[in-house]
């Protein structure tokens, strides 16, 4: 005889499964939710939009990297401080480090404005108008020229940045979407590959090399 105010074993038993059964409900619910940006849509994950982009800027010749000529000419103009903020990273490295090495051999990616032969060489190989910045702002002699490779890597990294980091993709990814581009363009097949242009066959071990291309993204 069941003891009155209790329920019996098979009523109990019906409870804790419904009870289950609504929890696993309600996970799922919240799952899609996090999976699902506010309009309904799939959420993509943020991986696969980058390999998409990647692979299209690889596609692209060096002029067309860009929509706007003067987003071009001042990612040309950026990246010649690379080289000079690589220069000293290399620098502060510690001797028995080689990351140092490894982000100061870039450096031989590009040109002194004071080698003035190298650079005509630079802009005869470069979509004509690109380093017009450089020229404007070079009175000094004190900038830098970066090579066809040097332009081609750091710009498809800003190319890749540009098309991901914009208001939908914050939305959907959240205040880490940035973070999370770096980690992917880190983690980047196509990247290190790229990446790993600027140095000699087994010049440095490849943890080096991705250690130099985390510094730079």
């Amino acid at each position: 005889m069941d003891v009155e105010g209790e329920g019996s074993d098979d009523d109990v038993e019906f409870e804790r499964t419904t009870l289950q059964i609504l929890i696993g409900l309600q996970f799922v619910h919240h799952a899609h939710k996090l999976i699902t940006p506010p309009n309904g849509e799939r959420k993509v994950p943020l991986v696969e939009l980058l390999n998409e982009q990647v692979s299209r800027a690889k596609s692209l010749e060096m002029g067309e990297l860009f929509d706007n000529e003067e987003v071009a000419r001042h990612t040309y103009y950026m990246v010649g401080f690379m080289c000079q903020a690589g220069a000293k990273e290399a620098k502060r490295r510690t001797a028995n480090n080689d990351v140092g090495a490894c982000i100061g051999a870039i450096d031989r990616h590009f040109v002194k404005a004071s080698e003035e032969s190298d650079v005509e060489a630079v802009k005869a190989q470069l979509p004509e108008g690109l380093t017009e910045m450089v020229d404007r702002r070079n009175g000094m002699g004190g900038l830098t020229y970066p090579r066809p490779l040097a332009y081609r890597v750091f710009g498809l990294v800003e190319y890749v940045y540009s098309h991901l980091a914009v208001v939908k993709n914050l939305n959907v990814y959240g205040g880490t979407l940035l973070s999370k581009i770096r980690s992917e363009l880190c983690a980047s097949k196509d990247v290190v590959e790229l990446f790993s242009n600027f140095f000699d066959e087994d010049e440095f071990p490849p943890e080096t090399i991705q250690t130099a291309l985390e510094y730079y993204v």
